[in-house]
């Protein structure tokens, strides 16, 4: 929704419900994450904490050892297999690890006994 439209039709009267909501809260234009990446302003909303605090700074990081890049938000790490003939069998699962610190806000929602249902939002693990 775009801010300069929003206030003209505000200061026209002509969205007295949205005033009546700016009045009572704020109304001000919003500002995308710096870096200005998509993981990056996901995990902006998910902890509010900016990327220097949740460490999601791009689409991927890069092992310092062997600068392999890898996803910013999780890692994972296989598990062992045996090979059996041209089978592949796993005897142990592999690890996901989420790679951003900080708390998601619905777990906070959680502890204070709000009921949450949270719906595909990207850049987030567990799913």
């Amino acid at each position: 929704m775009d801010y300069t439209l929003t206030k003209q039709l505000l200061d026209e009267g002509r969205l007295p419900n949205l005033r009546r909501l700016a009045t009572t809260g704020s109304f001000a234009p919003l500002e995308t994450a710096i870096p200005p990446q998509s993981p990056v302003a996901w995990s902006n909303f998910i902890t509010g904490m900016d990327a220097g605090a949740h460490g999601i700074f791009d689409f991927i990081h890069r092992d310092p050892k062997t600068m392999l890049p890898y996803l910013s938000t999780s890692r994972t790490s296989p598990g062992t297999n045996w090979r059996f003939g041209q089978w592949l069998l796993p005897v142990s699962r592999g690890r996901v690890e989420l790679l951003r610190h900080g708390k998601a806000f619905w777990e906070d929602l959680t502890q204070r006994g709000i009921p949450t249902t949270i719906v595909r939002v990207p850049a987030n693990f567990p799913p």
